[in-house]
């Protein structure tokens, strides 16, 4: 038989079956299962807000390393000090409590000028403004990234957040060593001073190039090259202060010149070696071989043409020249580019202007000696023929300065139709009479008269 309960016993048996069911431990346990599920976002590093408020902000100090850990961005093997053979730094600080809107922003210093070498920074997370994160955010600069090189000294690395500084790290790369790395011998060197192809053997009118290469150039550092002959005797010495440093590997040369100067006498054909020192110490010696070359060549190739005048005529080789044209009249001036011991030049003109060809030559030759003060020893001339027919008439002078030094002027003339051509010639007699003999009829022999 079902029981029936008025009101108020009704409302008795209600409040003894909540009080059973309310218990303090089971009050709590609803409690102790939210708290679990915001820990396990907390650790997911996404913290939601909450009636408590949002996270406190923290920052630790900038720790500078030259590695990271890929997978936790943790910062491997700390340091204060680098060598240029490091290939970056990295600058690491971990974080909590910052909004995804926040901004962040690392200043590496170079202390020795002031100067900013890199300054970089972004949002913690752009895409999630609004919420809060921890972890760790890293810069890196590379000491050597093509043309910009990080040089040695004193660094301070400072970390903004929003703006403002909250903490900074301070370190330094240390200047190297300067280190020869190889000699190489070459007769052509490109911009850098580095050789074209190594060479053991030089003719007489080359250039002998000891190229020297080094892990880097160092200021404070001097490089010195004795050339020698055979019986060991120094017959040319060469030294270099470096001034400048070169954070790169590269290449400092010296330069022996073989062919006749002016002032010295000609490399003759033998065996010959140099040896380098660094700050007085030997590093190497090569030994190589002088050969006797041609004292003009034209291999090379190079021409010229001029279509008014219709002549065109060959350069010899590594010859400077220079065309110098005038209303009635075109001039092309040659010379050696390594030594000032000759000069050519080949003109065009109208041939009646010029006639008679011996007295403009005589003339000429006469202004020439006055200007130099020179005085005129004897003259000699003669009349042939180009294997084309064309008539050659040849004069040539001899003077001497106030020393006694003997100097040679040659003037060929070849009349061709209403023009005239003109090879001319000047050079010392006694160091330059085989160069300007060779290159006088190479170039004579390569006239083409249209």
């Amino acid at each position: 038989m079902p029981i029936i309960l008025k009101g108020n016993e009704f409302n008795k048996m209600r409040i003894k079956m909540l009080n059973k069911i309310l218990k303090p431990k089971n009050r709590l346990m609803p409690a102790i299962l939210v708290a679990a599920i915001l820990l396990t976002s907390a650790a997911a590093l996404m913290l939601s807000l909450s009636a408590c408020g949002p996270p406190s902000l923290s920052f630790e100090t900038v720790i500078i390393s030259p590695a990271i850990d890929p997978t936790t961005s943790e910062p491997l093997d700390p340091s204060e000090k680098y060598g240029m053979d490091t290939r970056q730094i990295f600058a690491s600080i971990k974080y909590k409590g910052v909004m995804g809107k926040d901004t962040w922003r690392f200043k590496w210093i170079y202390k020795e000028t002031g100067e900013t070498v890199l300054d970089n920074g972004d949002k913690y997370k752009s895409d999630e403004p609004e919420g809060y994160f921890q972890g760790i955010v890293n810069s890196n600069i590379y000491i050597t990234e093509g043309d910009k090189i990080i040089p040695p000294g004193n660094y301070t690395v400072e970390f903004y957040h929003n703006g403002k500084l909250q903490s900074s790290a301070g370190f330094t790369i240390s200047k190297p060593q300067m280190e020869l790395i190889d000699l190489t011998l070459a007769n052509k060197i490109d911009d850098r001073g580095a050789p074209f192809s190594a060479v053991a053997e030089f003719k007489t009118n080359e250039t002998a190039y000891a190229c020297i290469s080094a892990n880097y150039v160092i200021s404070g550092n001097t490089l010195k090259a004795f050339w020698k002959d055979s019986k060991d005797n120094i017959i040319n010495e060469e030294s270099i202060d470096i001034q400048q440093d070169y954070y790169e590997q590269s290449w400092v040369w010296f330069g022996l010149e073989l062919a006749t100067a002016a002032d010295a006498s000609p490399i003759e054909p033998g065996t010959y070696s140099v040896e380098i020192l660094l700050n007085n110490v030997i590093f190497s010696e090569a030994k190589f071989k002088v050969l006797k070359s041609d004292p003009v060549t034209f291999d090379q190739g190079i021409t010229y043409t001029n279509d008014k005048y219709g002549f065109t005529i060959s350069i010899p080789d590594d010859w400077a020249y220079e065309e110098k044209p005038s209303e009635n009249a075109i001039m092309i001036e040659m010379s050696p580019e390594k030594y000032n011991i000759t000069r050519f030049a080949f003109i065009a003109s109208l041939s009646v202007p010029l006639e008679p060809y011996d007295k403009f030559a005589e003339e000429d030759a006469a202004g020439f000696a006055k200007e130099n003060g020179w005085t005129q020893l004897n003259s000699q001339s003669r009349d042939y023929n180009l294997a084309n027919g064309d008539a050659v008439k040849e004069i040539m002078y001899l003077h001497q300065d106030t020393q006694g030094g003997k100097y040679i002027t040659v003037y060929t003339f070849i009349k061709h139709g209403e023009n005239v051509y003109i090879l001319y010639a000047a050079a010392y007699e006694d160091k330059a009479a085989e160069i300007t003999q060779s290159a006088y009829y190479g170039i004579l022999q390569s006239l083409a008269i249209k």
